[in-house]
């Protein structure tokens, strides 16, 4: 496991450019990971002197990195050796993260108008790549999708669906007894 760690406001509770204090807890579940086998990449804005009394800080409390700004040489290898601007990680924890679950509805799950949006994207995505334009809307403003894409790009469009919303097991905008939020049908 690779976990990809801020300074400011998270090891260290002080106001940049100092360090300090220290946030503990934080700290020792970095140690026991550490302790673990997991590789740690201080991961941080700071650069020049503040970036190494920051580095120098973390030492007084027995945190040593495996990168700094950097992706681990092993992530460098299995890439061939072409190094991106993000640092790679399976886990990054930053005071400013904003957790993908949060940005969801509070049962985790998306609406259906929600979900509606997303997979009416995939699909309009996928007719463009397989007929090279966009859908024409009827006299009505209604753009009729029934039977105008591939199994396989239904699938995709299903597939993505999925994976936001684990309970969809089928793709269907307005069923047969269901309105439009304008009360049409």
């Amino acid at each position: 496991m690779i976990i990809a760690v801020d300074f400011d406001n998270t090891l260290s509770l002080g106001n940049w450019p100092d360090v300090g204090p220290a946030n503990m807890p934080v700290i020792e579940a970095l140690l026991e990971r550490k302790e673990r086998g997991d590789k740690i990449i201080l991961w941080t804005c700071r650069g020049g002197d503040e970036l190494s009394a920051a580095v120098a800080w973390c030492k007084i409390y027995g945190l040593e990195f495996d990168a700094v700004n950097a992706n681990l040489p092993e992530m460098l290898e299995a890439w061939g050796f072409k190094d991106t601007r993000k640092v790679f990680a399976n886990e990054y924890w930053d005071d400013g993260a904003v957790p993908v679950s949060s940005i969801n509805d509070t049962d985790g799950g998306m609406t259906d108008r929600e979900l509606r949006a997303a997979a009416t994207g995939i699909v309009v995505y996928n007719y463009i790549m397989e007929h090279g334009a966009p859908p024409e809307p009827n006299e009505d403003g209604f753009v009729e999708m029934v039977g105008c894409l591939s199994d396989e790009a239904m699938e995709q469009a299903l597939e993505f669906c999925s994976y936001i919303a684990p309970n969809v097991t089928e793709l269907e905008w307005f069923g047969e007894d269901e309105e439009t939020e304008d009360g049409g049908e």
